[in-house]
């Protein structure tokens, strides 16, 4: 790939990318992206499926009462009182890097990748056998974030990291953050079907059931995912989003 062409992630790139891709200056920074924890199918054009969520809550079965009010969600998650994490800018000038910064920055990308993921598994593997993963996330969220800030700095800002540091966050009960990653995931690779999905499931928690199940079935008609976590919050989000529907014809009346 030339200079001139833009990689997948950063076309229709729209408030923080360029139009200069440095693919060719010792490869993108994501030749090897298929080591996110959990996603050994990562087929998806920018980040893994839902499939392995870590210790999420899990949405109400769907064939709840009609009489249950549709705000009793016990899986919905409180608004975060930490700050969203920033999204760095790309280097508007990447030509102007030498290739000495470029291979440094690849060098780091790739070193600090590669502790996230550990940590990433390790919050998996502790939160699978019952244990608290807490003090795993935060480590693996701050090394996301490091490779972010060097892929803008050679002007390679990745969808995929965005989506990466998306699902950590969603796993740290995060999800305003969460929010705040897909939509800049989904500038820079608008047909992400896994940045919707993460997205959606997001909106889900914070009881937006038709924005998530906007996302959802969007993610869904793009890549099938028939993981069960996924078919269950679509589920849920449409009997969700139904009895609001019908709560707010009654009031109309």
């Amino acid at each position: 790939m030339t200079r001139q062409e833009g990689c997948q992630e950063c076309r229709g790139g729209a408030t923080a990318t360029t139009t200069t891709c440095l693919g060719s200056r010792g490869g993108g920074g994501d030749d090897d992206d298929n080591d996110m924890p959990g996603f050994e199918d990562d087929d998806d054009d920018d980040m893994p499926g839902m499939e392995n969520q870590g210790d999420l809550p899990s949405p109400p079965q769907a064939e709840e009462s009609e009489e249950e009010p549709e705000y009793d969600d016990p899986g919905r998650m409180p608004e975060e009182a930490e700050p969203v994490p920033t999204v760095p800018e790309n280097n508007p000038d990447p030509e102007a890097v030498s290739d000495e910064e470029f291979e440094r920055a690849q060098l780091g990308i790739r070193e600090h990748k590669a502790k996230a993921l550990a940590l990433a598994n390790a919050s998996k593997e502790s939160s699978g056998g019952g244990g608290s993963s807490a003090s795993d996330l935060p480590g693996a969220l701050a090394s996301y974030t490091t490779v972010l800030a060097l892929e803008a700095s050679i002007g390679q800002l990745s969808s995929l990291t965005l989506g990466r540091r998306a699902h950590v966050l969603l796993l740290s009960s995060r999800p305003l953050g969460c929010l705040s990653d897909c939509g800049a995931a989904l500038e820079l690779n608008p047909d992400s079907a896994t940045s919707l999905r993460t997205r959606g499931m997001a909106r889900r928690f914070l009881g937006d059931y038709g924005g998530s199940l906007e996302d959802l079935v969007k993610g869904q008609g793009i890549d099938f995912d028939d993981s069960g976590e996924i078919i269950e919050a679509m589920a849920f989000v449409k009997v969700s989003e139904a009895k609001r529907s019908e709560a707010k014809r009654s009031e109309a009346k």
